[in-house]
C-alpha cells in the first residue's frame, strides 16, 4: 500500500448566493509531487480540535504542511505585527500548528513548504522576519515575478546534511515566492541551507526522524541540467512515511 501523506489545504471565505462559505484551496501540485513520489495524498479538513488531529494522524504515515497567500500571526511568537504583515488565517494555522506538535510527538515524517517551513520553526518556538523588504532587504529578490517553475537563485546546503544527501549536491537552485522567513531558528532547528544573501531557506530537526522545511516550491520546479531531481525532498518525505508504515504493519 502506498504510504498515506495528510496535506493541509488553504482556507478561505467566499460569497456564494450572498452567503459567506468557507472554502479549501490547494494548488494540485503538491497531491502531484506526493503522488509522484509514491504516496497516497489526502487533503485534510481544517479541524483544530485533539481528537480530530488524533484521527487524522492515526492513519497518517507523514504530514505535508503547504504553502500559501498568508502569514503567521507574531502574537504566536511573541512579536507585535508588523505594518506590513499580510492576510492571516487563524483556522489555517491553528489546525496546522496542532498537528505539526502532535506528528512531531508522534515522531511522525513532516515536510513543511514555503508558508509550512515557517509553522514548524513557529511551533518549535522560533521567530520570523514578518516583511523581508522592510526588515532584511536585500539584493535577491524572494519573490519572483516570472514563471516559478524555473529557479530564482541558489540555496547552499550543509555538507552532510540530510537534504545534501538528497540532493545529491550540496548547492541547489530554487524557486522563491515569500516575503516572510525564517528570523530565530526554534528548539532543535538546524538552519541546512541558506540563499547567498544568509537567509534561512532550509531547516531540519534534531532527534527526528524527518521533519525537514524548505522556503522554496520545489513541486512546482521543472528540472534543469544542473537541477534534475528539484522535488527530491518529496522522495526523503515518502522514504520516511514508508519506514513508518512497515514499523506499524501497513
Amino acid at each position: 500500500m502506498r504510504p498515506l501523506i495528510l496535506v493541509t489545504p488553504d482556507v478561505t471565505v467566499r460569497q456564494v448566493v450572498g452567503v459567506d462559505r468557507r472554502v479549501y484551496e490547494l494548488n494540485a501540485t503538491y497531491c502531484d509531487a506526493v503522488e509522484e513520489a509514491g504516496g497516497l495524498p489526502l487533503v485534510a479538513p481544517c479541524a483544530a480540535s485533539a481528537d480530530v488531529v488524533t484521527e487524522h494522524l492515526a492513519r497518517a504515515d507523514g504530514v505535508l504542511l503547504t504553502g500559501g497567500d498568508f502569514d503567521v500571526d507574531p502574537r504566536l511568537y511573541g512579536h507585535r505585527p508588523h505594518p506590513k504583515l499580510g492576510t492571516l488565517k487563524p483556522d489555517r494555522t491553528d489546525y496546522e500548528r496542532a498537528l505539526a506538535q502532535a506528528a512531531l510527538h508522534r515522531g511522525l515524517p513532516v515536510l513543511g513548504v514555503c508558508g509550512g517551513m515557517q509553522v514548524l520553526n513557529v511551533v518549535l518556538g522560533g521567530t520570523l522576519w514578518q516583511d523581508l523588504p522592510d526588515e532584511r532587504p536585500s539584493e535577491i529578490v524572494h519573490s519572483q515575478k516570472f514563471d516559478r517553475r524555473q529557479p530564482a537563485h541558489a540555496v547552499d546546503l550543509v555538507p552532510g546534511s540530510l537534504l545534501a544527501r538528497l540532493y545529491g549536491n550540496t548547492r541547489i537552485h530554487v524557486n522563491t515566492s515569500h516575503h516572510q522567513a525564517v528570523r530565530d531558528p526554534g528548539r532543535g532547528v538546524r538552519i541546512t541551507g541558506t540563499a547567498e544573501d544568509g537567509l534561512p531557506e532550509a531547516l531540519e530537526v534534531d532527534g527526528q526522524t524527518f521533519c525537514v522545511g524548505v522556503q522554496w516550491h520545489p513541486e512546482t520546479l521543472s528540472p534543469t541540467d544542473t537541477d534534475p531531481r528539484p522535488r527530491a525532498v518529496y522522495a526523503g518525505l515518502l522514504e520516511a512515511a514508508r519506514v513508518h508504515a512497515s514499523k506499524r504493519g501497513r
